[in-house]
């Protein structure tokens, strides 16, 4: 298994060292020199044998594994366990006995940090291990925690501290151009590649003390940008009011940082597919004609024949394309649109099931229950009790589209 597929697995930086491991410092790409401690890691490294898995905790409580494999070591990390508090950065402060001018940096510093459980990071390389060495090949645990630290070793001149944030602020600048870049052309795998690296390297600052509450604003800022690119690459705004909505509730359902980084990755690649599909012209005029007709009349009463005869087309033609090129038909297009309505009413109005069934477009509250329950299994009672807390199955409006079909002739159209 190549490394980069490794990092991807655990979500963590990887390095393959080989024995015996000397200069770490140059291997590993340290987010801020100021608060390395290569010389800890290298001490301890230097006695693993084949099969060992040893966590090492430094002197910030950021976690490594390093696994020994034949002749090489892998080295995974910086990870915390749980997010800092300023008590416990204040502790971290006067552990290492670094002056109270650099709580600023060390927080910004573990703000970089991943997050995660051991459990899961354990587990997964003991089945690495065994893939390469058999099914019976064992791995032997040892955790040297906080290892020691003579505060002089820090060496931490506030010069250098200033100069590691400004080289972070403009690497940051630099790889956000490089992923729009990539995005602006339709690109999903450099912009990908970009947006890693900046997760990894960029620099992050605490704006409201909260952590989580910072990364969902951040990801709204890579919303607006990612939406702004796309526009500017000739993407109609149709397409980016669908997208951005979308992403603007998944961002407010997300509970940890983790959940949110993996938003980030689906919110370029969708972008970037979109740009794409717009560049190649998979995305034909009489689409869009009809996606932008089908936007401004979402809440009223929409057949497939009211949309054909009003772009130019037969019904028949226009449904064939339709899902040619955006893989889903018109009728499970509009109903995925009309119950994100509902579900935003739910969750940010009190207006009763059957006034938000009406606004949305159906007249008839019990098919409104019955489709958003098929939709985001959960009834609108229960969405609306649970904060919209759900499982977004998109594919699930498809899966019944001919029976909504069936439905709607009763009731409304579509």
């Amino acid at each position: 298994m190549e490394r980069a597929n490794i990092e991807q697995l655990l979500g963590l930086r990887t390095y393959l060292l080989t024995v015996p491991v000397t200069e770490l410092q140059k291997h590993l790409n340290w987010q801020n020199p100021a608060f390395s401690t290569p010389h800890i890691l290298e001490e301890q490294i230097a006695g693993m044998q084949p099969g060992d898995l040893y966590q090492l905790t430094d002197p910030f409580s950021c976690q490594y594994l390093a696994l020994r494999i034949r002749d090489e070591v892998l080295l995974c990390g910086p990870y915390l366990n749980g997010l800092p508090d300023k008590s416990q950065i204040h502790s971290l402060l006067v552990a290492n006995q670094l002056d109270y001018s650099q709580q600023t940096d060390l927080q910004n510093y573990l703000n970089f940090i991943p997050v995660s459980e051991d459990l899961p990071l354990f587990t997964a390389l003991q089945i690495l291990y065994r893939v390469i060495e058999g099914p019976k090949a064992h791995v032997h645990y040892q955790h040297f925690h906080h290892l020691p630290i003579a505060a002089a070793s820090l060496s931490y001149p506030p010069k250098e501290g200033q100069t590691a944030n400004l080289q972070l602020i403009e690497n940051s600048y630099v790889l956000e151009d490089k992923m729009l870049t990539a995005v602006s052309h339709g690109n999903s795998r450099e912009a990908l590649e970009q947006l890693s690296e900046l997760m990894r390297t960029g620099a992050r600052h605490i704006r409201t003390g909260e952590r989580l509450r910072d990364e969902r604003n951040l990801c709204f800022v890579l919303g607006a940008l990612l939406r702004k690119t796309a526009q500017q690459a000739g993407v109609h705004p149709v397409y980016l009011d669908a997208l951005s909505g979308d992403f603007a509730r998944q961002i407010e359902q997300c509970r940890t940082v983790q959940e949110i980084n993996r938003l980030r990755m689906r919110m370029v690649r969708s972008y970037s597919e979109r740009v794409n599909r717009m560049q190649n012209k998979t995305d034909s005029l009489l689409v869009r004609k009809a996606l932008n007709y089908i936007q401004l009349n979402l809440t009223t009463s929409l057949s497939v024949e009211d949309i054909a005869a009003e772009i130019g087309c037969s019904p028949n033609y226009l449904s064939t394309v339709f899902n040619q090129e955006l893989h889903q038909s018109i009728t499970a297009y509009i109903h995925e649109h009309r119950l994100g309505e509902a579900a935003d009413l739910l969750r940010k109005t009190n207006l009763s099931i059957q006034s938000i069934a009406a606004y949305v477009g159906y007249t008839d509250t019990n098919y409104f229950s019955r489709l958003f329950r098929l939709h985001y299994q959960k009834t609108p009672t229960a969405y609306r009790k649970n904060s919209g807390r759900t499982v977004h199955e998109p594919s699930s409006l498809n899966a019944i589209d001919d029976d909504c079909q069936e439905s709607s002739d009763q009731s409304q159209s579509p």
